[in-house]
């Protein structure tokens, strides 16, 4: 029974984000200890008399002043330690560089023994304690242990001209960190903080191999501190776009005291707050073996990347000018503490290849990030927030029938959007990206957004999504010429050429009360939202999913408004596709789309076709798969899958130790079970669904039976449906959902009220 009862929000108060300290506070800004000079340690000090210099008596009051005094072993600045700035401004002729080889070798050009001085840009101390990704306790990613090869960024000052040749002799990694750290001291970093301007030749395909170079520099120069130099970069690495303060000045005006219903899923105003303005997880102190992230270099990628080289640069090089994630030098990878490397899958689905960091697989599973990250039902919210997405597509065809029983003479418009990049829209905390990056060719990737494939990924993001959802529920209706552009671009379609078909009501599905017609009702499904309202309310709705939208994810130059283009329908009309299935509202059905059965079916017969009857068992868990998320609207389908998946586990107790090569190279043989199985799938795919032996045609949502019904149940036999919870028997997977999770209720006598959904079965294949 739909619970109709309402919540009533409250939203808690809030601390106001500041990105610089309050006025109130002492020492806003760097003090003389925060160096931002030639690094050199300053002589120590002398109390001597003051004497007077021409006309100025520089006397105090105490009579004395400071002097330094040279000795200690601490020397001023010389020409070692300016004259790679004058080698790199060109400056000296070949004859100066064969007279400076005379007088000492280190001034020999290209030798790297130089000291190449550096200094951070900017001090990190107040980013680390106010703005987006301040510093806690709570927050960090390290090694188990130090990495050797990172030990000579730290001693390379203090070694003498003969240890620095030694050193860069010994170990490649060391040469080139010495050729990063001179170009770290002779070049400037200043366009890394200004805007980048859209290219004549519109967004890069490739990644900058320059910008590869001034990222890495900015990261020696922090000291491989990954925290301090995003929060040093700051505009789109870190929302500095965004004013946090007065867009959830919005949201509480929105949504404080006001009532929803109890089936949303539940609002962290707190949590969303925090992810917004901190960065995610909110919690987490990963520790992973060193010698990891080294086997793991090693091991690069998953062998489809290699096979698109060019389109996963190109996926890389929009991400990366659209500020997803930074990219520097490969070799650098061993001066990061606490980076964990995710090899990288490439996938093709839905027409178009999609790049998954895999954060569970790997060559070892103590270097995998998702192996120190709980899982959602855990009850640890703030490593891993539950999720409430599962709920949302039934919750939406619940709706669409009390919609129908309230008002049932009237159009129900439905639509649907989607959030661009929506898991690299939540940022991680600074202090934490580097346990989610990724190698690829010569460059080292560090995720700015949130990856596609991390385990808590999904769980952050449904924050925000949940967030968006009950603040469109929210929302007061606003004047016609007030609506979103993009509201005013659509078109109404109705569809006028048959009636609409119409239900009865039962205790479980009431009509709406005033309260739930006064407001637009969506539902979320992690980056999916489904829209519906009533034709005189629809544009409205959509206004109202919009702008919540744009008040909870943003908007900004480089990575444009939330809302894909791409699938943004202007068309508003009664029927939609949502989550792979096809909701046609006017004849009250939800179907399987045909492309979709037509290509199970191609595949089905590709595999009986074969002498030798086998699939591998990366193709058993595709069949497994696909029908078990049919079973959204073909219950038996998950029956007829087990089967199936009896057949995937068994072989998978034999499978060899490289599961990778496992999955592919295997062989399932099906057995005469699996077989006949497969054989009954073909059968239903586009048969039609039932046929009543009662008077009145029984179809749609909602649909009035009375007295027995039977279902067209082929070799399956018959089963008549009575006041009682039983398992309907229909052939293979009939896509119908009798929602049998209750008790069938009598209305009057012997007449019961079935919910099904029944699917377009007009289309067939040739």
């Amino acid at each position: 029974m739909v619970n109709s009862t309402s919540v009533t929000l409250q939203v808690p108060p809030r601390r106001p984000f500041r990105r610089t300290p309050g006025p109130k506070v002492k020492n806003r800004w760097p003090g003389k200890g925060d160096w931002q000079h030639l690094e050199y340690v300053e002589l120590p000090l002398r109390i001597v008399t003051c004497v007077p210099v021409g006309e100025e008596n520089l006397t105090t009051t105490t009579g004395t002043m400071h002097i330094q005094v040279p000795g200690c072993g601490q020397v001023l600045p010389t020409l070692m330690t300016v004259v790679h700035l004058v080698q790199a401004s060109g400056f000296f002729t070949n004859d100066d560089y064969t007279m400076m080889e005379k007088t000492h070798y280190a001034l020999i050009k290209d030798l790297l023994v130089l000291p190449f001085p550096i200094s951070r840009p900017w001090s990190p101390f107040r980013k680390r304690q106010w703005g987006f990704g301040k510093r806690h306790k709570d927050r960090s990613s390290t090694h188990d242990k130090v990495n050797p090869i990172s030990m000579i960024h730290h001693a390379w000052k203090f070694l003498e001209v003969d240890d620095r040749k030694e050193v860069v002799l010994t170990c490649p990694q060391w040469k080139k960190y010495v050729e990063l750290r001179r170009f770290a001291s002779v070049t400037s970093l200043v366009c890394l903080r200004e805007e980048r301007p859209m290219p004549s030749a519109g967004i890069p395909t490739t990644l900058d191999p320059h910008r590869a170079w001034l990222n890495s520099a900015g990261l020696l120069r922090f000291d491989f501190h990954h925290g301090d130099f995003v929060r040093w970069l700051g505009g789109e690495y870190v929302n500095q776009g965004r004013d946090f303060n007065a867009e959830w000045d919005i949201i509480e005006k929105t949504m404080d005291g006001k009532t929803v219903p109890k089936e949303y899923p539940p609002v962290k105003f707190d949590m969303a707050y925090r992810i917004q303005t901190e960065g995610v997880p909110l919690r987490a102190n990963y520790t992973t073996p060193m010698e990891a992230t080294i086997l793991r270099n090693a091991y690069d990628n998953h062998p489809a990347v290699s096979a698109n080289m060019d389109k996963v640069e190109e996926k890389f090089a929009k991400e990366e000018w659209k500020a997803y994630h930074i990219h520097y030098l490969r070799f650098v990878y061993e001066f990061i503490p606490g980076l964990v490397i995710n090899p990288i899958q490439w996938v093709f689905d839905k027409g178009k290849g999609r790049i998954c960091i895999d954060c569970s697989n790997g060559p070892d599973k103590d270097g995998s990030v998702n192996t120190h990250i709980p899982k959602p039902k855990e009850n640890l919210e703030l490593e891993c927030p539950p999720v409430f997405y599962q709920f949302a597509f039934n919750r939406f065809l619940r709706h669409l029938l009390r919609m129908r029983v309230t008002r049932p003479n009237s159009p129900i418009l439905v639509h649907a959007d989607d959030i661009e990049a929506a898991f690299r829209r939540v940022l991680y905390h600074p202090d934490v990206a580097v346990a989610f990056a990724y190698v690829y060719s010569d460059y080292l990737i560090v995720p700015v957004g949130q990856v596609f494939g991390s385990r808590n990924a999904p769980s952050f993001y449904c924050v925000l999504a949940d967030l968006r959802e009950v603040l469109s529920a929210c929302r007061e209706d606003v004047p016609v010429e007030a609506l979103h552009s993009l509201v005013q671009e659509c078109d109404l379609e109705v569809h006028q050429e048959s009636s609409l078909m119409t239900v009865p009501s039962d205790s479980h599905y009431p009509p709406l009360s005033t309260d739930e017609l006064s407001r637009m009702y969506n539902a979320s499904y992690v980056d999916d939202n489904a829209v519906a309202a009533f034709l005189d309310a629809i544009e409205q709705a959509v206004h109202h999913s919009v702008m919540s939208a744009f008040e909870v994810f943003g908007s900004d130059f480089r990575r444009g408004h939330p809302l894909q283009q791409a699938k943004w329908v202007k068309t508003v009309s009664e029927s939609f596709v949502f989550l792979g299935f096809r909701i046609d509202t006017h004849d009250m059905t939800v179907s399987w789309p045909l492309d979709k059965r037509q290509a199970l079916h191609d595949f089905l017969t590709d595999v009986l076709a074969k002498p030798i009857k086998f699939v591998t068992p990366r193709e058993m868990a595709r069949i497994v798969g696909i029908v078990r998320s049919a079973s959204a609207i073909a219950p038996w389908g998950t029956f007829l899958s087990f089967n199936l998946q009896n057949a995937l586990t068994a072989a998978a107790k034999n499978a060899f130790s490289d599961k990778r090569k496992w999955w592919t190279r295997s062989r399932i043989y099906l057995s005469t079970v699996a077989v006949a199985t497969i054989n009954q799938l073909l059968e239903t795919l586009f048969a039609q669904i039932y046929e009543s032996t009662i008077s009145n045609k029984t179809q749609g949502i909602g649909c009035h039976a009375t007295g027995t019904v039977e279902l067209n149940t082929g070799t399956l036999g018959k089963s008549a449906l009575g006041n009682q919870r039983g398992c309907l028997a229909f052939q293979g997977t009939k896509f119908i959902v009798p929602w049998c999770s209750r008790p069938f209720v009598p209305c009057n006598g012997k007449s019961y009220t079935l919910h099904i959904i029944n699917k377009d079965s007009g289309n067939r294949p040739k």
